[in-house]
C-alpha cells in the first residue's frame, strides 16, 4: 500500500523559505523559526512513513536550512543516513530527492548514494 504525503508536510509544498508567510517577520530569526516548525513536521512525517518497518529515527542534525537524519534499524542491527538539500534554493527537494545511505553507525556519513522520494523513504532503508 502506498502511502500518500500527510497534512503535516502537504502544508510545506510550494512554501518559499526566502519570504516566511505573514506570521513571521522577515529576519534571519524568523526564517529559521519557519525551517524548525517545517522540520518538526517532516520528522512526524517520517516516523508516520517507518511505522510498518523497522526502521527508527536516532538523530536529526539541523544545519543552516539543510539537515541529516540517522536511521536505526535495531531488528538487523543496520544504519542509515538521509540528508535534504537547502529547503530555500531547492524547494521540494526535501519531499522528491532524499538521498540515502547505508552507514556504519550515528555518526557515518559513508555508503553509497541513493535518492529517493519521502513516501518511498522506508523502501528505499530496506534496499541498502
Amino acid at each position: 500500500m502506498k502511502k500518500e504525503m500527510t497534512l503535516k508536510t502537504k502544508k510545506w509544498m510550494g512554501y518559499d523559505f526566502n519570504n516566511p508567510a505573514e506570521k513571521y517577520s522577515y529576519t534571519e530569526r524568523a526564517l529559521e523559526k519557519a525551517f524548525m516548525e517545517f522540520l518538526r513536521d517532516w520528522k512526524k512525517d517520517v516516523v508516520y512513513l517507518l511505522k510498518d518497518s523497522d526502521w527508527k529515527i536516532n538523530r536529526v542534525l539541523p544545519n543552516h536550512f539543510t539537515f541529516f537524519v540517522f536511521l536505526r534499524n535495531e531488528k538487523e542491527d543496520k544504519w542509515a543516513s538521509a540528508s535534504v538539500s537547502d529547503v530555500r534554493v531547492w524547494k521540494e527537494e526535501w519531499y522528491n530527492s532524499i538521498m540515502v545511505r547505508s552507514a556504519k553507525d550515528a555518526k557515518d556519513y559513508g555508503g553509497r548514494n541513493k535518492y529517493t522520494t519521502l513516501p518511498n523513504l522506508a523502501k528505499a532503508l530496506g534496499e541498502l
